[in-house]
């Protein structure tokens, strides 16, 4: 009988370390095919937010250029009546600012 209770034993702990290793053998390769598909598809994700990065820069050095151009092409008599105009306005309201700010 004791011998019978040591080969059962041996049984349950031969069984549990196969089902062990046999659970590893199938695991591993999986972890390490999932990690590969892991990483292509972050490169995958990385190409394409370098495209829209580059794609972004492109349009705004465009939009800079475009607008160094207009800036160029603005004649100085306009700029100079838009100061003035700025100026005047902000003549105006300090005399009002200056009254409110006394009140309280």
């Amino acid at each position: 009988m004791e011998q019978f209770k040591r080969g059962l034993n041996q049984f349950w702990v031969g069984a549990v370390f196969g089902v062990c290793l046999a659970i590893s053998l199938v695991l591993i390769p999986i972890a390490i095919i999932m990690s590969n598909i892991n990483d292509v598809l972050k490169i995958h994700e990385v190409n394409v937010l370098a495209e829209k990065v580059s794609t972004v820069f492109d349009k705004s050095e465009q939009a800079i250029s475009n607008a160094k151009a207009a800036l160029t092409d603005f004649d100085n008599d306009v700029v100079m009546d838009m100061l003035t105009a700025v100026q005047s306005y902000q003549q105006k309201t300090q005399s009002l600012l200056s009254f409110e700010q006394n009140k309280y």
